[in-house]
């Protein structure tokens, strides 16, 4: 979250219908920053419809995804941001 410390920006987490802790931490990140959303869906319903449940809740005009096992590496967010604000279309 701190690599967008210079942007307006906003954090949508979904949780798709997990049975462990996930809600309850969700819900404490949220309650700590202010550009946090949470979905909570009721069931696991996989990943194409837990990004749709993300994409109708975002405002911002340009997403970037980040699955729960980290497969996209987080701190690549700058570079992105980087090649948007030369006007780069990603």
């Amino acid at each position: 979250m701190q690599v967008c410390t210079n942007y307006d920006y906003e954090i949508i987490w979904v949780n798709d219908g997990s049975t462990d802790q996930s809600a309850k931490r969700l819900s404490q990140i949220a309650e700590e920053n202010k550009n946090c959303l949470i979905i909570n869906l009721r069931r696991n319903t996989g990943q194409t419809a837990a990004m749709m449940a993300g994409f109708d809740h975002c405002s911002g005009r340009s997403i970037v995804l980040i699955d729960g096992d980290l497969q996209n590496d987080p701190k690549d967010i700058p570079k992105l941001l980087k090649k948007l604000n030369e006007g780069y279309d990603l």
